[in-house]
């Protein structure tokens, strides 16, 4: 179904060298891309961008460049059922402005878009949101091979629109475009960085540490062997080759740690497996309270609930010699995430342990990054570690996809591609 006719202006070539305003423009949303968090970068580039336009609104949507579908939707002013249905749209064949530009890599201005959504089968899924709707722009987000996007919203009817509008768009789209690549660039090294650090962590004690643990497991048992008329030094030497054991039990651990979780897999299905990994590991019973609302959060902050919860455990089994285990993560009274381990075994003084608690220190490390606190109380018997920090939540395009993608599962063969 081809779309109603569009008003649009083609520039075949890229704007000249910027002047003072376009450097300023340039760095400030560079600026912007350093904080990695897409989801934050878009939501303040908008306010420039809808300042600097006039358009109203403006939405950023990220597309695949193979698939032609959007990977990311983000801005002030939109709201996950509105994401969702304009990814349902695309999904089942609704025309819409929004695409052709992309595809036809021009800005695109459609007059009276409210009245097409009305009247269009295919813009149905729209409709509940057309109320306010006007003239429509569609700008594309330059890149060589192709645009990567668009960033589209809306125009008042009495928009002055000529060359001069068009060309000072190209070069915001332009610049937007460079500084959503380089923020893509930073969380990318980011995540290269942990995940390459972490596989040579495990290398390394594969090939030197869990060897020379089994190496001193081999010695201990000769000795033993040795000194079987020698009772104090035999339970000496079972002593050792106990501590031996746990040793290479706690490297195997963490060796045989799957990586970090594709985007998608939900927080509570994770911490169930880690609790179900540890509890069969060391014989521990734990008890496991999730908030199915903390399912939403990002996933550089659910990696950080599952390192920590992981860091308690291991606390817990190696130092306290827990039997019962019990961990909640709820909502705390000033609506920060709650994370609490209290298990049931040996307490100690927190102020003994020094710098040489590295699990301790992890474990506070991560919650300071998130502006959060770590509290440790340790009675006898037991210790309970209490995390509270601010929550990070996916974006809410990403939470959109999800509950779209769950309904059309439900209904198999209803829906089509384009």
């Amino acid at each position: 179904m081809d779309p109603t006719p569009a008003d649009g202006l083609v520039l075949e070539s890229s704007p000249g060298p910027g002047d003072d305003h376009r450097r300023a423009l340039a760095i400030r949303f560079l600026e912007l891309a350093r904080n990695g968090n897409l989801d934050a970068v878009v939501k303040e580039m908008t306010r420039d961008i809808a300042s600097l336009t006039g358009i109203q609104g403006p939405t950023v949507v990220l597309i695949d460049q193979h698939t032609q579908a959007p990977t990311f939707i983000g801005g002030n002013w939109v709201r996950p059922d509105v994401l969702a249905a304009l990814e349902k749209t695309r999904v089942t064949g609704g025309s819409m402005t929004l695409w052709r530009a992309y595809l036809e890599n021009r800005i695109l201005v459609e007059r009276d878009w409210r009245g097409r959504v009305m009247t269009d089968p295919g813009l149905a899924p729209m409709r509940p949101f057309a109320a306010d709707l006007t003239d429509l722009a569609a700008i594309p987000l330059p890149w060589e091979g192709g645009p990567i996007g668009v960033i589209t919203g809306l125009l008042a009817r009495d928009a002055r629109l000529g060359p001069d509008t068009f060309a000072r768009w190209w070069e915001i789209a332009f610049e937007a475009a460079l500084a959503l690549r380089y923020s893509a660039a930073i969380r990318g090294a980011r995540h290269v960085g942990t995940d390459h650090e972490r596989l040579r962590l495990k290398e390394e004690l594969h090939d030197t540490v869990s060897q020379r643990l089994f190496g001193l497991s081999m010695l201990t048992a000769r000795a033993q062997a040795d000194a079987a008329g020698q009772p104090a030094l035999h339970a000496r030497l079972t002593e050792l080759r106990t501590l031996v054991a746990d040793a290479s039990a706690d490297i195997r651990l963490l060796v045989g740690e799957p990586a970090t979780p594709t985007e998608g897999d939900r927080l509570s299905a994770r911490l169930a497996a880690i609790a179900r990994r540890f509890g069969e590991a060391n014989g521990l019973r734990i008890e496991l309270e999730f908030d199915e609302f903390w399912n939403t959060l990002s996933e550089e902050c659910a990696e950080d609930v599952a390192r920590i919860v992981r860091e308690c455990l291991r606390n817990a089994a190696k130092h306290a010699h827990a039997t019962t285990v019990s961990v909640r993560i709820v909502a705390a009274v000033d609506e920060l995430l709650l994370i609490e381990v209290v298990d049931d075994g040996t307490g100690f003084d927190p102020r003994t342990v020094g710098d040489d608690g590295f699990g301790l220190g992890l474990i506070d490390r991560r919650a300071r990054e998130r502006d959060g606190t770590c509290e440790i109380r340790a009675g006898d018997p037991g210790t309970a570690i209490r995390v509270r920090f601010v929550p990070e939540f996916e974006s809410d395009w990403q939470l959109a996809r999800r509950v779209l993608e769950a309904e059309i599962q439900r209904r198999p063969g209803k829906e089509g591609g384009r």
